[in-house]
């Protein structure tokens, strides 16, 4: 609905590359209605994409896996790195 603001939302490295790659798959438009995201953010995330990988190759842990339908996400398998 045009003129409604959304509270503010902040989201995972692991989830904005997740949808970077549905919107290669699919396109920017048909991600950012399935994610119920604003299309210029998908844009925006597609230009960090370099640095957030870069990001999460330095993190201390093991990077979770994100299911997301929407607005649910879910976290699984959130374990330190064993060395």
């Amino acid at each position: 609905m045009p003129g409604v603001k959304r509270p503010r939302q902040s989201f995972t490295f692991e989830y904005k590359l997740k949808v970077t790659a549905r919107a290669a798959e699919i396109g920017n438009r048909a991600a950012a209605r399935e994610f119920e995201l604003d299309e210029s953010m998908i844009r925006y995330w597609k230009k960090k994409k370099d640095v957030m990988t870069k990001l999460l190759a330095h993190l201390p842990y093991r990077p979770c896996e994100i299911s997301s339908t929407g607005k649910n996400i879910e976290r699984l398998g959130c374990e330190p790195e064993r060395e």
